[in-house]
């Protein structure tokens, strides 16, 4: 299968990266390695979870976290 082979070379080009965004990068790579384990479901239920709990009264940093995470899911959804 094409994304499990991509797996590891995603998370050595993160390893390797020196970017300010290596922390989106662990973000993406946490979210491909759950859309794997978990099936196909996984982004699409994440993002409607994330967005439930951005509808709630939340700290500004933690909307942004979720945002950002939503972000990065929609790549996969």
């Amino acid at each position: 299968m094409r994304r499990k082979q991509s797996f590891p070379e995603l998370k050595r080009k993160l390893r390797n990266s020196r970017v300010p965004q290596q922390g989106m990068g662990k973000i993406y790579l946490k979210a491909a390695k759950s859309c794997m384990v978990k099936g196909a479901d996984y982004a699409k239920n994440e993002i409607e979870r994330l967005q439930r709990l951005l509808e709630k009264s939340i700290s500004p940093a933690k909307a942004d976290e979720f945002t950002l995470k939503k972000n990065i899911l929609s790549a996969f959804a």
